[in-house]
């Protein structure tokens, strides 16, 4: 049996993993692409890229460290 905080570090991992899903399916969603083409490599990429930036400035809000991004 898991002790307590592996228990909750898998229910926190779980939950992470549901909101990228969720997220992403929005974002798919709103564009009107393939759920497959928002959920690419790519996007993994920046995905992880944006996770790592989040544990960086951990006391920074997200908002503060996404780059202005104009549309192309």
């Amino acid at each position: 049996m898991k002790c307590p905080g592996e228990k909750l570090e898998a229910i926190i991992t779980t939950a992470s993993t549901e909101m990228i899903e969720k997220a992403i399916a929005n974002f798919a969603r709103i564009h009107s692409i393939p759920f497959d083409v928002a959920a690419s490599s790519e996007m993994k990429q920046i995905i992880i890229e944006s996770m790592n930036l989040r544990y960086a400035f951990i006391n920074e809000v997200s908002e503060t460290i996404v780059p202005n991004l104009a549309p192309k």
